[in-house]
């Protein structure tokens, strides 16, 4: 993960992403979301950062969830070219919605499990 964060790997960090995928990667969603963020170009870094995220099994904290679902929705962040400003924010909003889905079934379990 810091291999794909390092500056000498700007071009190169999907690659280095896209393997963590086979991971459950749930105590790094901060780094994920903030990599993402980072993403000025919205291609396959920030696809593979997606894809890492709809892989996370959980459980997850509520308030680190909440705060970095708050975080994807309401970056303003401008792209490299502006005809990609709808592709940046669709993964942004994709991500948000596969945490906002996991926590809802996190929650139901939870409620399954010890009802009133």
């Amino acid at each position: 993960m810091k291999a794909a964060i390092a500056p000498v790997n700007e071009q190169y960090s999907s690659t280095l992403i896209w393997p963590c995928a086979k991971y459950d990667c749930t105590k790094h969603l901060g780094f994920f979301v903030d990599l993402m963020l980072r993403c000025i170009d919205p291609g396959e870094a920030m696809l593979a950062c997606v894809d890492v995220i709809e892989a996370m099994q959980g459980p997850f904290e509520p308030q680190s969830l909440k705060r970095n679902v708050c975080r994807l929705l309401n970056h303003h962040h401008p792209v490299v070219d502006s005809s990609m400003q709808l592709q940046h924010e669709l993964f942004r909003t994709q991500a948000a919605y596969t945490l906002l889905g996991k926590y809802f079934t996190q929650v139901d379990k939870q409620w399954t499990a010890n009802p009133l």
